[in-house]
């Protein structure tokens, strides 16, 4: 073996541990962030907050969750709110995690808004049945996060009740579901994205070609954020502009915006009734399968374990984040 070849191989392999170390720190970090969380149960006079009444008060009802999000959800914080049917019973609880600093000014800005609410400390529940099976699912953006999705504002509807209605087909022994919503700020670069989008549909580049992100390439939103040469705003002026295209976009920036995980899980004695009930929660999701606006897809986990833990620990996963603004969160989930 030649030297060379050697110190090739030691540092291959000094990579490989500095990586295996690097894995397991951020694991171990996501861990400790999980176990300090506080969980509280919110109850309100009437599920869900926004049943009944008329259409402008479930419109100002759900609102009131976009309140709370772009409230809290500052830089640096993680808040996971659920959804979810222990194994034993059948009454649906929902509940939020927040960091130990947070938890009071948590509970203060729900009782601001809902003044009937009732907060209380919650010990961790089990949807899981024991010995039973487990199965799980994330949801993901089908489109590139530019595309908004169809709001509860949009179609004048709580959006939220669809997918409630796959919690009710849970039975009140031995079976359990939850969804879960894993939410912090979105990063600077989110923002940036969308006005660059913004920028190259008003100077003619399809949308179309703004939503792929194969002939979205970085050097195209570089060249929309640049200043536009005279010769630029020339052929501007006589391109046909994407408005539909930039009406979409401005919609998307005209909220806050965050990174959300949105993790599904149910437990039930078989595998077949755990995979009914997932599919139960999932169809609440299919109504926002519309033209011209973004959907998700159901993405399995290879692995359920890890899949698992990352619920039970409330992880932020960043390979499994969708940007939603606060109007489209609060249209898959509100209090």
């Amino acid at each position: 073996m030649s030297a060379l070849t050697f110190i090739v191989l030691i540092a291959l392999a000094g990579a490989g541990v500095g990586v295996y170390v690097w894995t397991r720190r951020v694991a171990r970090r996501r861990l400790a962030e999980g176990l300090r969380k506080r969980l509280f149960l919110i109850r309100l006079p009437r599920a869900g907050g926004a049943e009944g009444g008329t259409g402008e008060e479930v419109m100002r009802a759900i609102a009131l969750s976009e309140q709370l999000v772009t409230a809290l959800a500052a830089p640096g914080e993680t808040i996971a709110f659920e959804v979810a049917v222990p194994y034993v019973g059948e009454e649906i609880h929902f509940y939020a995690a927040v960091s130990q600093k947070m938890a009071e000014p948590f509970v203060r800005q729900v009782q601001s808004l809902w003044s009937d609410a009732r907060v209380e400390p919650a010990d961790d529940y089990n949807v899981f049945h024991y010995g039973g099976a487990v199965a799980g699912a994330t949801l993901r953006e089908t489109e590139r996060f530019l595309l908004p999705l169809r709001t509860y504002r949009e179609t004048g509807s709580d959006t939220f009740l669809p997918i409630l209605g796959g919690l009710t087909k849970v039975n009140a022994v031995g079976e359990g579901c939850a969804i879960q919503y894993v939410v912090r700020h979105a990063k600077k670069d989110a923002k940036r994205e969308l006005v660059a989008a913004r920028k190259a549909l008003e100077k003619g580049i399809s949308f179309a070609h703004v939503l792929d992100e194969k002939k979205a390439a970085l050097s195209d939103l570089k060249h929309a954020l640049a200043p536009e040469k005279r010769e630029d705003v020339k052929g501007a002026a006589s391109a046909p502009r994407e408005e539909r295209g930039e009406k979409l976009v401005e919609g998307k920036l005209s909220r806050p915006l965050f990174e959300v995980n949105v993790r599904m899980v149910t437990s039930a004695p078989t595998p077949h009734r755990a995979e009914g009930l997932l599919t139960e929660l999932t169809t609440g999701f299919t109504q926002f399968d519309v033209p011209e606006r973004n959907s998700f897809k159901v993405v399995r986990p290879k692995q359920i374990s890890p899949f698992v833990r990352q619920f039970s620990f409330r992880e932020f996963a960043p390979e499994d984040a969708m940007i939603l603004n606060a109007e489209e969160l609060a249209s898959v989930f509100h209090i």
